[in-house]
């Protein structure tokens, strides 16, 4: 084997094992109400899944308006199911209108991502 074509080996295998750890951040997979959901009925809670176990102290979800005023949730809390899934109770039913689910997930690897997404309760 020549040097050439060791250093080309082990350049393909740094982008395969590199592009196999980049693939592993919790990335948001689906959610409850599901992004560009418009539902009838106000939801208890919020759920999302994401690709990988999430760490719960570290991950979190938000509600705002579309208008981007908060709105009041519980904290999330992560499926102990599901390591997958952040949870967070939604206290009072929420008004018809549009809102933004901001969340930020944290797996094991300890990456973080960060990402939103929208639905509306129709009147």
């Amino acid at each position: 084997m020549t040097l050439k074509t060791a250093v080309a080996g082990i350049a393909a295998l740094g982008l395969l094992f590199g592009s196999v750890a980049a693939q592993a951040h919790a990335r948001l997979v689906s959610a409850d109400p599901a992004a560009g959901a418009s539902v009838r009925n106000s939801p208890k809670a919020l759920r999302a899944t994401f690709s990988e176990a999430v760490v719960g102290q570290f991950s979190t979800l938000e509600l705002t308006t579309d208008k981007g005023a908060p709105v009041t949730i519980g904290r999330a809390i992560v499926n102990p199911r599901d390591h997958h899934m952040l949870m967070a109770p939604i206290g009072k039913p929420l008004a018809a209108g549009s809102y933004i689910v901001q969340w930020r997930s944290v797996g094991a690897d300890t990456h973080r991502m960060t990402g939103h997404y929208g639905f509306r309760i129709l009147p």
